[in-house]
Formats: structure tokens, C-alpha cells, sequence
């Protein structure tokens, strides 16, 4: 269930920051193209300079991400590792109190089970 929020989660992200970056790349080699046939060879190199550093922007933000998932699963981790053993140790308490009643009510069940037979 979690994985495929993970995947719904991940995929929206994806699918805005090609709806950002896909626009932005067309318009930077479209003014290129016209800077180029204009005669400005400068301003398409500056073009070019802009696209990859808005990728390698992209590509760090991705990055980032990723380490901050990883980081997540590693604090969770670390979560269930010290927290395991009190859960243990309450789950075992509950059904240490709960033994008792259980005993009580069975016994109480069979000795009316008793009583009703002739």
C-alpha cells in the first residue's frame, strides 16, 4: 500500500517537473535556433550554458530527494529497532493482564457447564 503511494507521490512529482522543465527546454532551444540564425553565436552558447545548469539544478533536486527518502528509512529504521523491545515488552504485559480474565471466564464457563448436565 505504501509503495504505491510512494509510486503515486513520485510519479506526480515527475510528471510537474516535466510539465516545468519540458516547456522550458523547448523555448531555450527554439531561441537558440533564432539567436543562431539571427547571427548571435554568443547568446546560443549562454542558451546552452542555462539548459545545463537548470539540469544539473534538476538533477541535484532529484538527488536531494532521494537522500531525503533514504533518510527517512533509515530514521525509521533506527525507530523500530530501539522501539521494538518496549512493544515487546507492553504487548507481553497486556497479555500477561489479560491471562487472568480469560482463566476466570473459562473456569466460570465450564463449572456452569458442569452444573447444567444431570
Amino acid at each position: 500500500m505504501q509503495a504505491d503511494i510512494k509510486e503515486q507521490i513520485l510519479s506526480i512529482i515527475n510528471l510537474r517537473l516535466l510539465t516545468i522543465l519540458l516547456p522550458a527546454v523547448v523555448l531555450s532551444i527554439l531561441a537558440g535556433w533564432i539567436m543562431y540564425a539571427l547571427g548571435y553565436p554568443a547568446m546560443v552558447y549562454g542558451e546552452v550554458a542555462l539548459i545545463l545548469k537548470t539540469l544539473m539544478h534538476l538533477l541535484l533536486a532529484v538527488w536531494s530527494a532521494f537522500k531525503a527518502i533514504l533518510l527517512g528509512i533509515v530514521v525509521f529504521g533506527l525507530l523500530l529497532v530501539f522501539l521494538s523491545p518496549v512493544l515487546i515488552v507492553l504487548r507481553e504485559l497486556r497479555k500477561q493482564r489479560n491471562l487472568p480474565s480469560n482463566a476466570s471466564s473459562l473456569a466460570a464457563s465450564s463449572s456452569t457447564a458442569v452444573e447444567t448436565r444431570p
